[in-house]
């Protein structure tokens, strides 16, 4: 036991020698149509130059944590708005106004989720499928939060829900989940505006993100076929990681080049 431990300390720690920075890349879950939707980008990369040597931007314990943050940008504008209907019903409505997606597209891309699922049966949650998928080859975890540092955040009408996964073992797709508790206010996405972030953690906390599209390989679709839509199957997703790990194929992101 002694030995195993000594050695999983060793591979630990050359890792940690070699892994510099980590190396996230963000791939389209469909090709279709994939040019209509605003990137990823390290929430970095839209700060203004310090003021001085004391301003935020030059705090080192505020440049640690946000080297560490994909900022989500919203795919498309859109408006939606929930009525009380004749006891306690409820009815999540389109607004035309604000509203930039075709009607077709609306139900691939918006859901009201089943009250059975609800945190309060009073507040309803709806969840909206995001168009990028996130993918490592080292140890990467991410957790998605609201995006607290816009001011768009300030403008969402109840709670995002937060999580977090492994996504060098799970590269999943991405869902924007709100919790409705405002239902006098609409809901209201405008498009390239932040939604959401996502806090990038690597084998060690003070590793730094470099963000990046990479390309849809075939082991890649092969590979998340395995994993993709098994919730409808198990419930116990988490449980999946170390089978999952078996199979991964050592490299799957590969760098798409402009």
């Amino acid at each position: 036991a002694d030995l195993r431990l000594h050695q999983s300390l060793r591979k630990l720690t050359k890792t940690l020698q070699t892994v510099k920075r980590v190396e996230v890349g963000f791939v389209p879950v469909d090709a279709a149509s994939s040019l209509a939707f605003p990137t990823p980008r390290l929430l970095l990369s839209n700060r203004k130059q310090p003021l001085g040597q004391r301003a935020v931007q030059a705090c080192p314990a505020v440049n640690t944590f946000e080297n560490r943050v994909i900022e989500i940008p919203a795919p498309f504008s859109l408006r939606l708005r929930c009525v009380r209907t004749s006891g306690s019903e409820l009815n999540v409505h389109i607004v035309d106004d604000g509203t930039r997606l075709d009607e077709p597209l609306i139900s691939k891309f918006v859901s009201v989720m089943p009250r059975e699922i609800w945190r309060d049966s009073a507040v309803p949650v709806v969840q909206i499928a995001l168009p990028h998928f996130f993918i490592c080859d080292d140890i990467c975890y991410v957790t998605q939060t609201p995006s607290w540092a816009s001011e768009s955040a300030n403008q969402i009408p109840g709670r995002v829900i937060s999580g977090r996964f492994p996504t060098h073992l799970w590269p999943r797709s991405l869902n924007l989940a709100f919790e409705w508790s405002n239902l006098d206010q609409d809901l209201i996405l405008k498009r390239g505006e932040p939604c959401c972030y996502l806090l990038v953690e690597g084998a060690t906390p003070e590793l730094p993100v470099r963000l990046f599209a990479a390309k849809y390989s075939e082991e890649l679709q092969l590979y998340r076929k395995k994993i993709e839509d098994v919730v409808r199957y198990t419930s116990g997703t988490f449980n999946l990681f170390a089978e999952a790990e078996k199979v991964r194929p050592k490299k799957l992101v590969q760098e798409l080049l402009s």
